[in-house]
């Protein structure tokens, strides 16, 4: 199984770079890509949609917030989108592929400034309910994968 994780800054940006022709040379299973930019709306060429891969996203419809997406080979059972975190859900995104075994999920951490005390302590809230969820994860009868930002 082949997974790529990348950070895109900026989807748009990262196609017109060559991302989509390097990728079709990869033969990845699942690809990965945090840091959108911009909304699924937006994005209206084919190129962003490969004919190889099921895409998925997880983003603001008015793209004022950054997003994921998570390109899967095969069709998974169930896509989730967020992690229940309602004060962080637009703010970190995440999505989950899963699978009959296995979930692979994509996840963009909320960011903070360095100076910005208050952002700073939500991104410490943010990885408390993160860590405590991942407790919640391996209990579970399946394997995980998460890529991420």
């Amino acid at each position: 199984m082949r997974i790529i994780s990348f950070s895109a800054d900026g989807i748009k940006n990262a196609a017109e770079n060559g991302f989509f022709d390097w990728l079709n040379e990869q033969d990845a299973d699942f690809i990965c890509v945090q840091d959108l930019q911009c909304s699924e709306y937006d994005l209206q060429d084919n190129i962003f949609f490969p004919a190889d891969y099921n895409a998925y996203f997880f983003d603001d419809v008015d793209g004022k917030a950054n997003g994921v997406a998570i390109y899967c080979r095969k069709m998974p059972k169930v896509i989730m989108t967020g992690l229940g975190f309602t004060d962080f859900d637009m703010e970190g995104r995440y999505i989950q592929a899963d699978y009959e075994n296995l979930s692979v999920a994509c996840l963009l951490a909320p960011h903070a400034e360095p100076n910005d005390a208050a952002q700073q302590a939500r991104k410490n809230d943010f990885y408390a309910l993160l860590g405590a969820h991942l407790q919640k994860v391996r209990n579970k009868r399946r394997e995980f994968i998460i890529c991420g930002n």
